[in-house]
């Protein structure tokens, strides 16, 4: 992919020297909005389709079976026993399951045909903390070193961060799930990924050319083009926070400013909830306060 598009991204150790755990091959550290999901779903992408390996992908969060540890597991051992031709079951003791995906790893059978296996886990800190499933990722505690040609990734926030991004509502029985375990707002994944053995690769926002290169590669993809004082104001816009999640929020608003627009049609609000609710009150506008609330609830 074009340098432009990708988050920037840089490397550090992720072991203290007196750990031999390696049951993560590499953790992702970004702030919310930052990128990690894109940039996770562009590796499995080019892992499955260049290299030849087989990758599991899950977004912790995304729904209730990925909301916990037990749901997570079940989730992987399913695939891993149906990619090995065995029955679809699964032990009922999360302690077990652990034990299992452990046994499942170290199949040599589930590497024929392939280069290799890779686990991937987005947005761990989104994963409640029943079982420790959050803060020790304990669905890994069977595992001392994982096999060879056998690599688990997984991505989160960086532990002085709130676990969900301020502009973002979840949906009830999610934090209802999230109100039942007592999930903090700072977490401690970071630290335990180190633990065990990971590289950590933080993702850090976009800087002021690659902003601007990103703002117009987006428009390019619609057709369109900003007057040099509409990508100014653009480009100011996202001067505090240029997540890419920003940024292209910002490009869908812009995207339908025209050169004859005046400077006043041509204001955008400071922060992501503001430019969001200025986006609904167009469509607002365009389709009708009913529709668009309607279209918004599916």
């Amino acid at each position: 992919s074009n340098a432009a598009d990708s988050p920037s991204l840089s490397e550090k150790p992720g072991t203290d020297g007196h750990l031999d755990r390696k049951a993560v091959s590499c953790c992702v550290v970004g702030t919310s909005g930052g990128g990690k999901t894109a940039l996770l779903s562009k590796v499995a992408n080019v892992l499955s389709q260049k290299h030849g390996l087989r990758v599991l992908l899950r977004f912790c969060g995304s729904t209730s079976l990925t909301l916990h540890g037990n749901g997570l597991l079940d989730s992987i051992l399913t695939q891993l026993l149906f990619m090995l031709k065995r029955p679809l079951h699964t032990p009922s003791k999360y302690s077990d399951k652990s034990v299992l995906l452990r046994e499942l790893l170290s199949d040599e059978a589930l590497l024929e045909g392939c280069n290799g296996l890779v686990i991937i886990l987005d947005a761990i800190d989104q994963l409640s903390d029943r079982h420790l499933a959050q803060s020790k990722l304990s669905f890994l505690d069977a595992i001392q070193k994982l096999p060879e040609q056998v690599f688990v990734i997984v991505s989160t926030l960086p532990d002085e961060e709130s676990n969900i991004h301020p502009s973002i509502s979840m949906n009830s029985s999610a934090a209802e799930e999230i109100s039942k375990d007592g999930l903090k707002s700072a977490r401690r994944v970071v630290q335990t990924c180190r633990s065990l053995g990971a590289k950590l690769v933080h993702v850090s926002q976009p800087k002021p050319m690659e902003r601007r290169a990103m703002l117009r590669r987006q428009l390019m993809h619609v057709g369109r083009n900003l007057q040099p004082w509409q990508e100014r104001e653009a480009l100011r816009c996202v001067e505090s926070d240029a997540s890419p999640l920003h940024l292209r929020l910002v490009a869908t608003v812009v995207q339908t400013w025209t050169s004859v627009d005046s400077d006043e049609q041509c204001k955008l609000p400071d922060g992501f909830t503001p430019l969001l609710r200025q986006l609904f009150e167009s469509f607002e506008d365009m389709y009708g306060t009913h529709f668009t609330k309607t279209a918004s609830l599916a």
